[in-house]
């Protein structure tokens, strides 16, 4: 039985983009996570009763 895995020419890219949906995936561990960002908030005042 094989015991070893030789995965010499196995490299896992940084990052990657899905044409499908446009939106580029960061590897983190063995993992793609979607690179995502909130817009930025604009401040509202809250009054006396927030």
């Amino acid at each position: 039985m094989c015991e070893y895995i030789i995965l010499e020419d196995f490299i896992m890219d940084k990052y990657i983009l899905d044409n499908s949906n446009g939106l580029w995936y960061e590897r983190i561990g063995d993992y793609y996570i979607p690179c995502l960002t909130l817009p930025a908030e604009e401040e509202k005042p809250i009054g006396v009763y927030g």
